[in-house]
């Protein structure tokens, strides 16, 4: 039986074995206990692959569990380890099979480490200045039991989120990854440890006729201390009064700089009529459905408040972001992105500070306009109004890419994932960046941290689908297209599938597919990149030119993604139709 008295250390790190704790230069790591069993196996295994039923049977003896609890084991252990694309590898995923631990670990049976001499550490690790604070605020709790309320729970929550990430001396986590823990019975300072902030917010919302009760805590991270708790009971009526006043409150109990009553003029309002903002929340509850039908009734719901206030800017700023996610994926670009442009616009003119609506021009002017240098300074305009917004971060990730300006993307990249820990866009786009720049096994690391997240996250199957065809893992590549269909039929997976049956040698399965894709192009959106990918594929480079050449007229978003940095273009760079083409969406200037 292995010695449960070894102390095994590695890289910055300490594990003892008798105490079951983890240490990083003598300060405790907080780790969940079947976290900490799964990294003493993989330890005491260390360089040898430990199979995925050899873990679980290690850690849950004679228990019945699924291979999802084991994934979320090691997606904790990555985070609390630090894992990063330029730092130190910890544990390595060998598909289908499970896991190995790579560092070199020494053991020791000295006990001068203990954890009762350990402090646990407070601030976030990474980019993010130390004098920042860092605050998570989880979903607040419909205490109501009424699903029809969820919207006012969820929205006042991501109101709160947006509201408090106006003030520059905090950073607070973004609404996908505090999502991540509703109706999840999870300890609130396991979760803070979890996402690496200093404190987090707690809410219950319940709604009786027209009385509406908040209940809110803020809780010290590291210490457990309450720091403000209060319940606010107003009418229905009073509720946009009153989150702004939850927002300062909380403001003040984590001692910025604000001055008595003058914190609320520091928060910009956006609108004081409160079925405006009901309206509002509705909009978002929807828009974060992702769906077209979700989108669409979003902004059904974001015209509405718009027409009982017609200042509204935030409304305006959601209703091109809703028409910006339908281009492409599911309109033409050439309807969606005009409607974008303008209701973004037209939030700009209300509100010219106004984050959101810069990000979204941002993408209009690359997507459409073609503009790099106009697209970079709307980016780099809403990150400085508002640097915890992690799309911003995405968004801009995406221009720098496209520019081949690798390094300054991952920069990017990683900081949006700081700010938003837990999100399976930005571990994707991190994943493709990375494929871009032919990091294939790289790439399929990050994603395989997505996919052990949500395994019914389609765009991770897609990913992973595209770097296994790029590798000639063909049977891996089909496997994962199928899950992705099977999840949403979106016309560019089809193209996508098309191109590794080319590669792959099925001619006529490729075919197949190209005759599907344009025969649905008479019935809705079909990318115009993705059918020149299959052609790419099968090397018939005239067509796939011809195929490009329709994508920039229908000012197709992969085009600009893509273009400059697939490697399924590979084939075509050298092809001097392939440098007008980069000339003609500005990723080349006429003098090239």
């Amino acid at each position: 039986m292995e010695n449960e008295d070894h102390i095994y250390q590695f890289g910055p790190f300490c594990l003892d074995a008798q105490e079951r704790v983890l240490l990083r230069e003598g300060r405790m790591v907080p780790l969940p206990a079947k976290a900490v069993s799964t990294l003493l196996v993989l330890v005491r295994n260390k360089g040898h692959v430990v199979e995925k039923d050899v873990l679980m049977e290690e850690v849950w003896p004679n228990e019945f569990v699924e291979e999802g609890n084991l994934a979320q084991s090691i997606f904790t252990l990555r985070k609390a380890l630090g894992e990063s694309i330029d730092g130190p590898k910890y544990i390595e995923t060998v598909p289908r099979r499970g896991y190995r631990f790579l560092q070199a670990a020494t053991q020791s049976d000295d006990d001068a480490v203990s954890a009762t001499t350990a402090i646990p550490s407070k601030r976030l690790e990474g980019s993010l200045r130390s004098d920042f604070h860092l605050i998570a605020v989880l979903p607040f709790e419909n205490a109501s039991g009424n699903r029809d309320l969820e919207h006012l729970s969820d929205g006042i929550t991501e109101s709160i989120i947006n509201t408090l990430s106006q003030r520059r001396e905090l950073r607070v986590i973004a609404r996908n990854s505090v999502f991540h823990y509703k109706a999840k019975e999870v300890d609130a300072r396991q979760i803070g440890r979890e996402l690496r902030v200093d404190s987090v917010l707690l809410g219950t919302l319940q709604l009786i006729g027209e009385q509406l009760t908040i209940s809110t805590e803020l809780i010290d991270v590291a210490g457990g201390w309450q720091l403000f708790g209060r319940t606010y009971r107003r009418k229905f009526s009073e509720m946009l009064e009153t989150y702004y006043e939850i927002a300062g409150e909380i403001s003040t109990a984590i001692q910025t700089d604000f001055k008595g009553v003058e914190e609320r003029r520091r928060f910009r309002r956006y609108t004081d009529n409160p079925e405006a903002f009901r309206a509002y929340l509705r909009g978002r509850y929807y828009w974060n459905k992702y769906t077209k039908e979700g989108l669409e009734k979003a902004n059904e719901y974001f015209r509405h408040a718009i027409d009982i206030d017609p200042t509204y800017a935030l409304a305006y700023a959601g209703m091109a972001e809703a028409y910006f996610r339908l281009s492409t994926q599911l309109l033409s670009p050439r309807v969606a992105l005009p409607k974008a442009r303008a209701a973004a616009m037209r939030a700009l003119e209300i509100d010219p500070t106004l984050p959101e609506a810069h990000a979204s021009i941002g993408m209009v002017k690359m997507r459409y306009d073609w503009d790099w240098q106009g697209a970079e300074c709307e980016f780099k305009k809403a990150i400085s109004l508002n640097p915890s917004y992690a799309t911003a971060h995405q968004y801009y990730v995406s221009c720098l890419q496209s520019q081949r300006r690798f390094e300054e993307a991952l920069h990017h990249i990683r900081l949006a994932q700081e700010l938003d820990p837990l999100s399976l866009q930005i571990m994707v786009a991190w994943g493709m960046c990375l494929w871009i720049m032919h990091r294939y096994d790289e790439a399929l690391e990050k994603l395989q941290e997505a996919m052990e997240m949500d395994p019914y996250h389609y765009p991770t199957h897609v990913a992973v689908a595209v770097v296994h065809g790029q590798l000639g893992n063909f049977s891996e590549a089909f496997e994962e297209f199928k899950k992705a269909s099977q999840l949403n039929d979106s016309p560019p997976i089809m193209g996508f599938l098309g191109y590794v049956y080319a590669v792959s040698g099925n001619l006529d399965e490729a075919q197949r597919v190209l005759e599907e894709m344009q025969r649905q192009r008479t019935d809705r959106y079909v990318s115009a990149y993705a059918v020149a990918l299959v052609y790419a594929g099968l090397a018939e480079y005239d067509l796939a030119f011809e195929w490009l050449s329709i994508a920039c007229e229908d000012r197709d978003e992969f085009l600009t993604w893509g273009l400059g940095i697939d490697p399924r273009l590979d084939g075509l760079r050298s092809d001097r139709r392939y440098v007008q083409l980069m000339k003609r969406i500005g990723l080349l200037s006429s003098a090239d």
